[in-house]
């Protein structure tokens, strides 16, 4: 089988699932998520939306489907994701990541064992983990659920089956994303064998959450060779949690080195110790928000656009591409990620309405977490943001244009006393010579014409940018009772030749 090259990337999903059969791969059309969080299968309970294959798929996990069963399948489903049944058939397993769930630290304890591992084709999920491809180790190997966090592996299936399934690129996921390979220089273009470190992890006893057996009194007295890559990361971890320095780390670890059976060499010590040391300090930054003594507007975009991928990242936004505070009378926050611009509006300490004007414009669900919490993670993300001014002249202008284009098409005439109130809640009134609206009324209808939230005070600072004054009129409410009512008053140049 080729393992030589990256699947092309034709327009039709029936074109690039036929390139993937041409390349020997056991290929069956899966489920799509739906725009409402749910799934094509119809079932209210399903768990796996857009993961699960549309067709009974238990014979291909021993034969490849035709190219005609292909075409029908795309021919019905046209949208459908691809799925991959791994294991034998297609002479393929894969190691799942999920950073969400800390696969990237385990991921990076194998890595310190066998650094070729990342060497091989990958996939970057909709969900912002990964996928890699290795070759199928020639004897039966069975999927395994998070043998370390964050890690599963997908190979021969589970029980009785013959192959277990992944989804392919350009799959659709269930956050707007898509599946897509990650091909770079050096990286991704070639399937690599299964790793021997990735293949005892597999077969070792330790599962589930992080490993309780470490223990650095054992640790210390050495380890036999196999072994060192890992004792020489998880010792580095260690004396760095301490608080020791990295020229302390690196001395502590050759000393102790000595103790292995052979010792390693103190070029792999120091490389070890140092990938643990730039790990750990770039956590560090994303935790407490420490910048190792810059001042925040002392950041080049590198440092800063680095930051901002850090702190999105430990909250599973991936692929950030900008990350700017619009600042101003009316300061907007504004994320871009995957060529998506999300705006934040003039807010972004109140976790409920940063989650909610995410999943509206990505798809992507932030996770819970307590007020003070999210303050410092708000914090953070305001240290990071590249702030970005606007000249007052040209926000002045266009306010102008909103308040015109509000007055416009809503209906301003004089008001009685009993009608002034509704009036006001539906459009403008004129009062005493001039034209009066309400912030809440222009801010339902600049929600409605932008489709983003918009917060009352961005409004009123919008309101006052245009030079509108504020004050109070009276008003009768339905049941005649006497009332009044907060208002601004556009300054006369805004509604001449418009009313």
């Amino acid at each position: 089988m080729d393992h030589s090259t990256s699947p092309d990337s034709p327009q039709s999903l029936l074109e690039v699932a036929l390139s993937y059969l041409r390349r020997g791969w056991s290929i069956v059309p899966d489920h799509n998520p739906t725009p409402a969080g749910g799934c094509t299968c119809n079932r209210p309970s399903c768990s796996s939306q857009g993961k699960h294959p549309r067709v009974r798929w238990k014979e291909y996990q021993t034969r490849l489907p035709t190219e005609d069963e292909v075409r029908q399948w795309w021919g019905r489903w046209p949208d459908a994701n691809i799925g991959l049944v791994t294991g034998k058939v297609s002479e393929i397993v894969v190691l799942d990541v999920d950073p969400r769930h800390g696969g990237d630290e385990s991921l990076r304890d194998l890595i310190a064992a066998d650094s070729s591992i990342t060497e091989t084709m990958t996939v970057i999920t909709g969900s912002g983990g990964m996928h890699l491809y290795f070759q199928h180790p020639g004897r039966v190997i069975r999927d395994k659920i998070a043998f370390r966090p964050g890690l599963d592996f997908r190979g021969d299936g589970e029980g009785t089956e013959s192959g277990g399934h992944v989804v392919m690129p350009p799959s659709l996921h269930l956050s707007g994303h898509r599946y897509n390979w990650e091909i770079s220089a050096g990286i991704g273009s070639v399937i690599i064998p299964l790793p021997s470190s990735v293949l005892s992890a597999l077969t070792s006893e330790r599962r589930g959450g992080p490993s309780t057996t470490f223990d650095i009194e054992i640790a210390l007295l050495g380890v036999p060779d196999g072994q060192r890559g890992n004792w020489a990361a998880q010792v580095a971890g260690w004396f760095i949690g301490q608080g020791k320095s990295l020229e302390e780390t690196i001395a502590l670890l050759r000393f102790y080195n000595e103790q292995n059976r052979p010792p390693m060499d103190n070029s792999r010590i120091d490389a070890t110790v140092k990938s643990i040391w730039a790990a750990e300090q770039r956590k560090k930054a994303m935790l407490d928000g420490n910048l190792g003594g810059l001042a925040p507007e002392s950041l080049t975009d590198a440092e800063r656009l680095e930051m901002t991928r850090l702190n999105w990242g430990s909250l599973g936004i991936h692929d950030i591409e900008d990350w700017r505070l619009i600042m101003g009378p009316v300061p907007v926050y504004v994320l871009v990620t995957r060529g998506i611009a999300v705006n934040f509006g003039d807010d972004i300490s109140t976790l409920k309405s940063v989650r909610a004007k995410l999943l509206t414009a990505t798809g992507h669900y932030l996770p819970e977490m307590k007020a003070n919490a999210w303050g410092k993670v708000a914090e953070r993300l305001w240290i990071c943001a590249r702030k970005e001014e606007y000249e007052s002249t040209l926000a002045s202008d266009r306010v102008d244009g909103w308040l015109r284009d509000f007055l416009f098409s809503h209906q301003t005439r004089e008001a009685t006393l009993q009608e002034r109130g509704y009036m006001l809640r539906h459009g403008a009134v004129i009062y005493e010579g001039s034209v009066v609206v309400r912030a809440t009324t222009l801010r339902m209808w600049l929600e409605a014409d932008s489709g983003e939230h918009i917060s009352l005070q961005a409004v009123t600072q919008m309101l006052k940018l245009a030079g509108c004054e504020r004050l109070t009129v009276a008003i009768t409410s339905p049941s005649g009772t006497a009332s009044t009512m907060a208002v601004w008053r556009v300054p006369d140049h805004l509604f001449s030749g418009v009313l």
